[in-house]
């Protein structure tokens, strides 16, 4: 029946699929259709493939589908997409024991408000990325009987699912997921988390992994092993209403970026970062732009760290009274506007390895000391002594003390 956009009833209770090995697309783009009479008779006990079963229909406001027996499915990706029209699912009898793929298993029920999937087995399913995305309407998921032991991505799992307040998975087993990234990205009406059950030891990307979850208070992470993780750009960004968060135990040997990781995180007051450890991190742009609550923030036991961006890494921490950033060891680092509106900077200690360079942007010329109205005109003076063309590039030198180091204070 794919396409045929024109039917707005089917009756299918003479329809036998005894024996079928694939349903995928069966309704597909079926994009008039409302009702399938005949449904629940279906025997789906040989179906392996039942992906984009029901993907584009629209307007069809009714699946009376829990009776079905899916033993041998392996994959059901994309099975309902864009399915609008529906409000209520009932598939607590489903458990789907052998299917790997779930991705985009629900993406865009924009209207969906129940959903009962909890009996899913999950045993051997491998990919959950964007299986519950756009799910707008969705206000409660109970998930917690899930064996996700063999799921290795999540990416985008439950993005967008803008009414979400209560989200039970508290005993997930991830011990093989790699990729978290963009998982609860825009679950804006989320105030709590609690994940602290989670193995996490395999994980390498957790991009905007909580990224504008605009009212989310509470988020236990604190035992999490992160040592593996390269990608943290954007984790925490824009969660305006996380006042603390214990990271205190995090080690980030392997990462490499951070950029934005909790930019716009305007509520948060402290963060522990001691013993992190961050011996590859290049990117850090931007990491803790608008952290305008922000108080202490202590880089002093980071060493080795090869920084080459940091612009406007600590724009507009507005609190915030002294910086060491004599850890960072790069030869050559964007520091644009870093530390640009840092009213009550008074104390910071600059990296002493080589003097720091500009790219060839001419936007890198930007002053990183801008409307930091705590340091007396006569030290960021002293912090841009000179400016001068050197092999393609413009190099910003910046006196040195006999210890190699930079102390400017008021």
């Amino acid at each position: 029946f794919y396409g045929c956009n024109s039917i707005r009833e089917l009756d299918l209770t003479e329809f036998s699929t005894k024996g079928t090995i694939s349903t995928a697309e069966m309704f597909s783009y079926c994009t008039g259709l409302t009702t399938i009479y005949g449904l629940e008779t279906f025997d789906m006990s040989s179906v392996i493939v039942s992906s984009r079963m029901f993907a584009n229909c629209y307007i069809l406001q009714d699946l009376n589908i829990n009776q079905w027996d899916m033993p041998e499915t392996r994959s059901a990706e994309y099975m309902f997409q864009n399915c609008k029209g529906l409000q209520t699912l009932d598939l607590s009898a489903w458990r789907l024991p052998k299917c790997e793929a779930v991705n985009n298993m629900f993406f865009n029920c924009s209207m969906l408000q129940s959903l009962n999937i909890e009996n899913f087995a999950m045993t051997v399913t491998t990919d959950c990325s964007s299986m519950f995305t756009g799910c707008d309407k969705l206000k409660a998921l109970n998930l917690n009987k899930w064996n996700m032991q063999s799921v290795r991505t999540a990416t985008y799992m439950f993005r967008g699912c803008h009414q979400l307040k209560y989200l039970i998975i508290s005993e997930w087993n991830t011990k093989s997921m790699m990729c978290f990234r963009g998982m609860f990205e825009e679950c804006i009406a989320l105030k709590e988390l609690d994940l602290s059950k989670w193995n996490t030891s395999a994980a390498v990307d957790m991009r905007d992994m909580f990224a504008r979850c605009n009212v989310l208070q509470a988020l236990n992470i604190s035992t999490w092993d992160v040592s593996n993780v390269t990608l943290f750009n954007g984790m925490f960004a824009v969660c305006v209403s996380l006042q603390h968060i214990d990271l205190g135990h995090w080690r980030l040997n392997s990462a490499v970026d951070t950029t934005r990781m909790f930019a716009s995180c305007r509520a948060l007051k402290a963060v522990d970062v001691t013993a992190w450890r961050p011996v590859h991190l290049e990117q850090a742009s931007e990491m803790f732009f608008g952290c305008n609550s922000l108080e202490k923030l202590d880089l002093s036991t980071w060493r080795g760290v090869p920084l080459k961006d940091a612009m406007r890494m600590f724009a507009d921490c507005e609190k915030i009274q002294t910086l060491d950033l004599r850890g960072i060891t790069a030869e050559t680092l964007i520091v644009s506007r870093m530390c640009i509106n840092c009213q009550k900077l008074k104390d910071i200690w600059l990296p002493k390895s080589k003097p720091i360079r500009y790219g060839a942007n001419s936007a890198d010329l930007q002053h990183p000391f801008e409307y930091c109205i705590g340091l007396s005109e006569e030290s960021k003076k002293k912090a841009a002594v000179e400016f001068a063309q050197y092999n393609g590039f413009v190099r910003h030198q910046y006196e040195q003390t006999k210890d190699l180091s930079l102390r400017i204070l008021r």
